[in-house]
């Protein structure tokens, strides 16, 4: 017994001698160099909301609790356990009493009831994200006699009432609202709109709003281990390891912070990102063209010091096709049902897979649900087939002829002959993206449908699109493995309110099937009501659905824990070490990456 204990002791000496010289190594300074295809729109706390801020949030910034990217279970971060409740409205929540913002500040209830606020106000240029919370939210209540506690007051029993604040990143009240303006001003009246607007509100919010509160690094303070220390307008973006975080001492995918710098390298072209892993200044991307991947792992010193790979995810690419075009008085081509299933028809999506993602890329996507949701996904939907004859007829039955014999379809919209001639909009940078709108523009020319590609930058695109001015769009979307709320994306109520079911899609039927799925607890129950809204939504064709995006990943060899996910955004760099066991080979040959 005695020689085992000593072995134990020895064992557990050595032990302790690995795990400090791991974290020695891990502390030392080394950088990350993380390559974006696009530069984000802006980093505001609570107006922006981009999948690239998302991921830079994940370093900078923390909610309460969130979704623990392997094993898809909630998280807690800075409560000390899962929000409670005993009637499924009332959630109780129980801060940490150690976290501590960058000037020392403890985190209170007061952060979180602003932060409520601020998400919340109708004042507040958030209107895609806001109509998400008030949905669920109704207010925020103190604890009588914990400073710690608080309790969330939700509208009704929701499947995802203990979700929803996984995305609400902390906002310093004092750093915000340093006179407080809103201390008397309870959160009810602000999500019901019965808040004064003072001169005082007004000026706050302008000010709140203003552009600077997107771009400028010290407005972006977070309670994440990093910070946002430099932004180089279409180049870079920097975070660097705060000294002292008030999580050092936990160890995890959201407490770890081993690297000392992460830098965000903007490239959007294509042959510049092959040049920048060429010649070494790119370390992980995760938002590489299948092209772009299997063109570098043509290159031996590629696959010796990089790991790359398709990783199945929750995403999906899709043409919109506005289906109410009102706002802005756009041509109604596809307010008919049959214009839009004759579109889908003249796509080429299997061709577009087969040639642009040489079947590695993408996988088919038939509804808004991703098949790996394997309980949620409607399996009765069958893929629509590319057929230009069915495409033609259809068009015909809606109406559409070539009267004047020019190549072009047209037929009478309000007394007047209009050629079916429609605007595309896409985001420039991307040559899949391209390449795939120009496959779809010479099939529907086939079908007499004259389809003009229109490219645009991040923020002109969504402008467009929440304005809800234009034709059609290429957009993606990515979901969770968890609890979706369909509201954002499906409901009527985001058409109206200019949220983000751009296309308009929606009826009173299927807004009822989504309010039912919110308020069911029982998850078969729910199932099958989201494959009844898949039903409707493939009935109605508001989307062309393109495909399942895979993420194309590679992360340099010299880095351990090089964990992959199917969530976004598939992988966290702040977990990485350095390998001392790592030999690098030669910079990757000029001849195998350029064009």
């Amino acid at each position: 017994m005695k020689r085992i204990f000593i072995l134990f002791i020895t064992s557990a000496l050595l032990s302790s001698c690995v795990e400090n010289t791991q974290r020695s190594e891990a502390q030392e300074d080394f950088t990350v160099v993380i390559h974006t295809s696009y530069e984000p729109n802006g980093l505001h706390p609570v107006n922006d909301f981009s999948s690239l801020r998302s991921h830079i949030y994940m370093y900078t910034h923390r909610p309460l609790l969130k979704v623990d990217l392997g094993t898809f279970e909630l998280q807690p971060l800075l409560v000390t356990e899962l929000p409670q409740s005993e009637d499924g409205q009332r959630y109780l929540y129980t801060l940490r009493d150690d976290v501590t913002w960058a000037n020392g500040e403890i985190l209170t209830r007061e952060d979180m009831e602003f932060t409520l606020k601020m998400n919340l106000s109708p004042l507040s240029n958030n209107q895609a994200i806001r109509p998400l919370y008030s949905s669920v939210i109704q207010g925020y209540e103190a604890h009588p006699d914990n400073p710690n506690q608080f309790y969330l007051l939700c509208n009704e029993q929701h499947a995802g009432n203990n979700q929803i604040l996984i995305e609400a990143n902390l906002i310093q009240k004092s750093a915000w609202d340093s006179t407080g303006l809103f201390d008397s001003i309870p959160l009810e009246r602000i999500i019901a709109d019965e808040f004064e607007r003072t001169d005082a509100i007004n000026d706050y919010f302008e000010r709140f709003n203003d552009a600077s509160n997107q771009y400028e690094p010290e407005k972006l303070e977070g309670l994440g281990p990093y910070r946002i220390t430099e932004w180089e307008r279409g180049q870079y973006i920097t975070l660097e390891r705060k000294d002292d975080w008030w999580g050092d001492d936990e160890n995890g995918m959201y407490f770890d912070n081993n690297p000392s710098k992460i830098v965000f390298r903007i490239i959007k072209d294509d042959n510049a990102t092959l040049l920048a892993f060429r010649n070494g200044d790119i370390d992980v991307s995760n938002r590489l063209g299948t092209d772009e991947l299997l063109r570098l792992r043509e290159n031996e010193d590629f696959n010796a010091n990089f790991e790359s790979d398709f990783v199945d995810q929750f995403a999906y690419s899709y043409m919109g096709l506005n289906c109410r075009p009102t706002a802005k008085e756009r041509t109604p081509y596809f307010t008919d049902k049959l214009v839009r299933r004759a579109v889908a028809h003249a796509t080429p999506v299997r061709a577009i897979m087969e040639d642009l993602l040489h079947n590695q890329g993408g996988a088919e996507q038939i509804t808004m649900v991703s098949a790996l949701k394997k309980d949620e996904f409607n399996d009765t939907l069958d893929f629509i087939e590319y057929d230009l004859d069915k495409a033609a007829a259809l068009l015909s039955e809606a109406g559409w002829a070539d009267s004047d014999g020019d190549g072009i379809l047209d037929r009478d919209i309000d007394g007047a002959s209009t050629p079916f001639s429609f605007e595309l909009n896409y985001m420039s940078g991307n040559q899949t993206t391209e390449a795939t709108c120009l496959m779809i523009k010479e099939s529907l020319g086939k079908v007499g449908i004259d389809c003009n590609l229109n490219g645009m930058d991040f923020s002109a695109f969504y402008q467009k699109a929440y304005q809800q001015d234009f034709d059609a769009l290429m957009g993606a979307w990515s979901e969770s493995a968890g609890y979706t709320d369909p509201l954002q994306l499906w409901h009527t109520s985001s058409w109206s309110s200019m949220g983000a079911n751009f296309c308009g899609f929606g009826n009173d039927y299927s807004d009822s099937l989504i309010t039912t799925y919110n308020a069911t607890m029982n998850k078969p129950d729910r199932d099958a009501l989201i494959k009844e809204l898949q039903a409707e939504v493939y009935d109605f064709q508001p989307y062309v659905f393109l495909y399942s995006t895979r993420r194309k990943v590679a992360i340099h060899k010299r880095f351990e824990n090089r964990e992959t996910y199917n969530e976004r955004p598939g992988v966290l760099v702040n977990s990485f070490r350095l390998d001392p066991n790592f030999t690098p080979t030669a910079p990757l040959a000029e001849a195998d990456t350029a064009e």
